[in-house]
């Protein structure tokens, strides 16, 4: 009986909240960023970590509806196994944002998958498009009727196979002097050993548990060079593949997505600017405060007076002056190992910070290919080396 009347309480809560309940520890929840052919369906999947224990939550999401519609062929959201042993609501709301909630008897501490959806493109979606997560705050509850606190994060779904991302046209400010490549070439390169392994430098067996928790993405084999890194994005948060049990490692990203990348890497911080410098870059999109922390750090001035350009296609020498930026700008000694480094090129410092902090080994004996486009499993390695500290193994 009191089984019941706990859950009759909790399914009120989720309809009209509750009043000056005491707050309990905070979770954090985000949107896996995802990757879809136009006219094909991706699964978005939404995830919680830091869980205190919860017995009611409620998020609203939302997305460009020009470009997705809401696949409803099994339902209009699906519970993730952290959370099947409770009750899931799903709601589409009139402008076709989702209010989806789940109540228990009892409150459910673990983390991990906490429901999916499915979107599909548009035959003329193209580029990239922010998928929000809004958490009710009212409605997020424990069993001991407390409010929860939980913080959200973006998502974000590539279209493929469409037009390239918009190319930068306006004189890049990156540069501190230079000019940055404003159409990265695509990139046919791995990225070589460094010497630096985080894994190894912490010195410890690896646990059961450590190994359970392993995410295994089809598309990343256990000897890709990138597979620890991956495995360290996912666990810190930076990234949650792009769905279908994939991480697409090959896959090119945005100004935008690096950005995000790094912010997260960071804590996801408040920015400590509320000015927005950028006219593309809107308040709703998924790397607002990223990109504005960004601005305040140091990491980027955008690509023109008023513009960051997140659309575009980031090269490995913007990913590296990104890095360079936010560890510090510091100071580079020694000589250049690379034979397609530009002396004055404006991110000369940065690549020789990266070379020596173990951050990048270059693509080939001497070579670091600066132009190519960076590809997800080269950005994730030098944010996973750069977690090292620097230390050698």
């Amino acid at each position: 009986m009191k089984a019941q009347r706990t859950a009759l309480f909790l399914a009120c809560v989720l309809l009209f909240g509750i009043g000056n309940a005491q707050a309990a520890n905070s979770a954090t929840a985000w949107v896996s960023d995802s990757s879809v052919s136009p006219e094909e369906t991706t699964e978005l999947s939404i995830h919680l970590s830091g869980n205190p224990g919860l017995a009611a939550w409620m998020f609203e999401l939302s997305w460009d509806t020009n470009a997705f519609t809401l696949d409803t062929g099994n339902g209009l959201a699906q519970v993730g196994d952290a959370f099947s042993t409770g009750t899931l609501l799903a709601h589409q709301k009139e402008d076709s944002s989702l209010t989806v909630s789940w109540y228990s008897a009892r409150n459910v501490s673990a983390d991990g998958e906490i429901f999916t959806i499915k979107l599909k493109a548009n035959s003329n979606a193209s580029g990239s498009y922010p998928v929000n997560i809004t958490c009710s705050a009212e409605n997020t509850i424990n069993a001991a009727e407390q409010l929860v606190p939980v913080s959200c994060n973006n998502g974000s779904i590539t279209v493929l196979g469409t037009a390239q991302p918009t190319p930068i046209t306006t004189p890049a400010q990156e540069t501190g002097g230079g000019s940055d490549s404003p159409t990265p070439k695509p990139s046919s390169q791995t990225e070589k050993p460094s010497g630096t392994t985080p894994a190894q430098v912490e010195n410890a067996p690896e646990s059961a548990e450590e190994a359970m928790l392993k995410v295994a993405f089809s598309d990343v084999p256990q000897n890709a060079y990138y597979y620890d890194a991956v495995q360290w994005a996912v666990k810190n948060g930076v990234t949650n593949g792009t769905g279908n049990n994939s991480f697409s490692p090959n896959a090119t990203c945005t100004r935008a997505q690096t950005v995000t990348f790094l912010w997260r890497a960071a804590g996801s911080p408040e920015p400590t600017v509320q000015s927005n410098p950028f006219s593309d870059v809107k308040a709703d999109s998924y790397y607002y405060k990223a990109v504005l922390w960004a601005v305040a750090e140091g990491v980027t001035n955008g690509t023109g007076a008023d513009t960051f350009s997140p659309d575009a296609t980031v090269s490995r020498a913007q990913t590296v002056t990104f890095l360079w930026r936010a560890s510090g700008s510091q100071k580079a000694e020694g000589t250049s190992p690379f034979d397609d480094l530009e002396k004055d090129a404006y991110y000369a410092d940065a690549v020789q910070w990266a070379v020596e902090h173990k951050v990048t080994g270059g693509t080939g004996a001497n070579t670091f290919s600066p132009s190519d486009s960076c590809i997800r499993a080269q950005i994730v390695t030098f944010l996973y080396r750069n977690a090292a500290g620097g230390k050698s193994e």
